[in-house]
């Protein structure tokens, strides 16, 4: 399959909850699959469990941007929250990531962040952007070559529905 697949996530774990079926699935029909992980550093509990779900899954090397998870300052020690970097610089790292990967389609959370945590509805917002922003030269020049996904140039995100999120 000529397929290439880049899932962004906010946390170690979100890649086997919310899109652990898609990345099996496409890589096991050949497909390129890759995740970045917007939270949790290097050298956590949390990034060796994310190498290791990636590996059954199939998705490649941890992409960790390694800023601190929303809820858990121990995620990414004297690292900044997500929240709290400036939207123009998780964007940017995110772009160096589509640009590098250049994937076909791009999966991530939807508006309401699946069921309203702070950190995934911050992920839709800088995956729409940053999905946007790597198709222009003008944009992020040192973050590679422009790439624009072939699915419409836009993003897909998955949605849970209400009685899922009622139950959180």
């Amino acid at each position: 399959m000529d397929l290439r697949l880049l899932c962004v996530h906010a946390h170690p774990d979100d890649e086997a909850i919310w899109t652990g079926g898609t990345l099996a699935r496409y890589a096991d029909e050949g497909a390129a699959t890759a995740v970045v992980t917007c939270s949790w550093a290097e050298g956590t509990r949390r990034a060796e469990e994310l190498r290791h779900s990636l590996d059954i899954l199939g998705a490649g090397e941890p992409r960790l941007l390694g800023y601190a998870d929303a809820r858990k300052p121990e995620s990414a020690p004297g690292n900044p929250r997500l929240l709290d970097v400036p939207l123009d610089e998780a964007v940017g790292r995110v772009v160096e990531h589509i640009r590098q990967f250049r994937p076909d389609v791009v999966l991530t959370y939807d508006g309401y962040g699946s069921y309203g945590h702070p950190d995934h509805v911050h992920v839709h917002r800088v995956t729409m952007a940053a999905v946007e922003a790597a198709g222009y030269d003008q944009l992020y020049r040192d973050a590679g070559a422009p790439w624009r996904p072939r699915a419409s140039g836009r993003p897909c995100t998955h949605t849970s529905p209400r009685s899922a999120a009622a139950r959180r």
